[in-house]
């Protein structure tokens, strides 16, 4: 039986889940499902639509990280905390840093301070669940090693790309305007292209 590669994995700590979260996962997969042509089911593993009880969780998530086309990690206070309760965060993230081609590392400027980043990563797209400023004023977040992947959000207009810096999308899905429609699409079509081109297995 020919093994099951999700376009995408959805990362985030189990401490921010809930019904806005959910609904941006489920409209996430639905325009990913659409603009691929496949079924919403196949489309993205997310643990608990993929884990049954009974399955070895460890390593369906493991073995899921290590297939997955892209990987979408929502970016919070909680996905970055140092508390082993929320580790699958990590180590979801630190799997999809393995499987990077030419990942080098990098010296650059944050603030008033030199740190080193990671260079040259791929199929990782960081979701702002949280502002800038508040994943900041948290405690200096993203971590300084991968605080040089971009936030990237395609070809939406600027004004749409300042607000989700500014807001977060956790604020702009609980008011699902247009700009959210805008910028699931977007995403969309981020995680459709990349999936093409996937990482080392």
């Amino acid at each position: 039986m020919r093994e099951w590669i999700p376009h995408f994995f959805i990362s985030y700590s189990r401490r921010d889940f809930n019904k806005y979260l959910e609904r941006f996962f489920t409209d996430l997969r639905e325009n990913v499902a659409g603009l691929l042509d496949v079924n919403i089911d196949d489309v993205a593993f997310i643990d608990r639509a993929n884990i049954i009880t009974g399955n070895d969780w460890d390593q369906k998530i493991s073995r899921a990280a290590q297939v997955s086309g892209v990987l979408v990690c929502i970016y919070s206070p909680r996905y970055f905390s140092v508390n082993r309760s929320h580790e699958y965060c990590a180590r979801e993230f630190f799997a999809f840093l393995k499987r990077q081609n030419a990942l080098s590392y990098e010296r650059y400027q944050r603030g008033n301070s030199e740190v080193i980043g990671v260079k040259g990563v791929r199929n990782i797209i960081p979701i702002l669940w949280y502002s800038e400023k508040e994943l900041n004023e948290s405690g200096e977040l993203p971590p300084a090693m991968v605080g040089t992947i971009q936030y990237d959000l395609g070809s939406v207009a600027s004004d749409i790309a300042d607000t989700y810096k500014t807001k977060g999308m956790r604020k702009i899905t609980i008011r699902r305007t247009a700009s959210y429609f805008e910028i699931i699409g977007a995403l969309a079509g981020l995680i459709r292209d990349r999936s093409h081109d996937p990482l080392r297995r």
